[in-house]
């Protein structure tokens, strides 16, 4: 059997560990610069890279980003998974906290909303108080629906597993 390089991430890592089992990284982004150095230095090993999620939740607070850089071969793959049977979960949402969402206090915005009788139901939570300043406009179909043309960005809302109906109003 070829020879594989390996190296292990773990939430409880930390990105100056060598990313063995014992002494995991942190991140993915230092697997992938570890990876992108052994490149730069010498070839990939004769059986590629894999890199072995340990179980958790790894929360990204920007986009992981892979490149031509870290593209492996057909014999030497770069491979990212999790370990054995271990749960994990790459996230790049943020938790709000139950007690974020209020009813709306506004009555211009509460008098907006058509259904009288929904008024009481609807929930707003605000972001910026919560340090989440960074969100994209609402888009569809590629572009903005303000009409500027970009790419298609999402933003999404989930509670107990369900996904949300974002306000329309």
């Amino acid at each position: 059997k070829q020879k594989t390089s390996v190296f292990y991430i773990s939430p409880t890592g930390s990105d100056n560990n060598p990313g063995t089992l014992e002494k995991p990284l942190a991140t993915l982004e230092a697997a992938r610069d570890k990876i992108r150095a052994m490149k730069t230095n010498s070839e990939l090993p004769a059986g590629g890279v894999t890199v072995y999620l340990r179980e958790g939740r790894y929360t990204l607070t920007r986009s992981f980003m892979l490149d031509w850089r870290d593209s492996g071969t057909k014999d030497k793959p770069i491979v990212y998974r999790p370990y054995r049977d271990e749960e994990v979960r790459v996230v790049g949402g943020r938790d709000i906290p139950s007690e974020a969402f209020k009813p709306i206090t506004n009555q211009k915005i509460r008098n907006r909303i058509i259904e009288e009788s929904a008024r009481d139901k609807v929930l707003v939570a605000s972001l910026p108080k919560l340090g989440i300043r960074n969100w994209t406009r609402m888009r569809r179909f590629g572009k903005s629906i303000f009409g500027d043309p970009q790419p298609p960005t999402f933003t999404e809302l989930f509670f107990n597993n369900q996904r949300m109906t974002i306000a329309r109003w």
